[in-house]
């Protein structure tokens, strides 16, 4: 509902969009409903966020980026974008479905502010990291390799500069959780 904010859903197209079950969009809903973040304006039962800003702050206080699998890595580069660059045409090379999110999606998204921290989500865990480059460090990592708990994160991903980069919704609830704060600039940026 946040990638769209202006479209008005009923729950069978929510659950052909997402993929979840009947039952389980139905509980969701009901629950949303309850907590009054969504609303039928129109009387016919479509749905709407009541305000996408405060459905936007109640998703980023009860999302838990630690609970998806990390894995730290170094990879050579001059910076946070000739990082980001060369690792995700490594793994478009190898076939690995990937997205950035964080930072490193912001950037993507806004060419705003320079960053130190590539994040990308994968399907599942890497089989031979050494061959992207990557080196496995317990700490002074440049790159984190996040298998998702949800694979929901890929949801509505786009090409931008030719870098996958998760929805500027996920980025941004996705930043709360990671070192390098950048709320600030989604918001200049016209993200939030």
């Amino acid at each position: 509902m946040l990638a769209a904010p202006d479209r008005r859903w009923v729950q069978s197209e929510l659950v052909h969009e997402t993929g979840l079950s009947g039952g389980y969009v139905s509980k969701v809903v009901g629950r949303l409903v309850e907590d009054e973040l969504v609303v039928s304006q129109s009387g016919d039962g479509r749905l709407a966020p009541r305000s996408p800003s405060t459905m936007l702050d109640a998703w980023t206080q009860v999302y838990a980026f630690a609970k998806h699998s990390l894995a730290k890595f170094h990879m050579v580069g001059r910076n946070g974008p000739e990082v980001l660059t060369a690792l995700a045409g490594r793994l478009q090379t190898a076939g690995v479905e990937h997205t950035a999110t964080g930072l490193s999606a912001a950037w993507q998204i806004s060419q705003f502010a320079d960053f130190r921290l590539t994040t990308l989500f994968v399907r599942e865990p890497l089989l031979n990291p050494d061959m992207l480059g990557l080196r496995p460090v317990e700490q002074g990592e440049n790159v984190w390799i996040v298998v998702p708990n949800d694979l929901g994160v890929f949801y509505a991903a786009k090409d931008v500069n030719g870098v996958s980069c998760v929805h500027p919704v996920q980025a941004y609830v996705d930043l709360a959780g990671q070192p390098e704060r950048a709320f600030a600039v989604l918001q200049v940026s016209g993200l939030r």
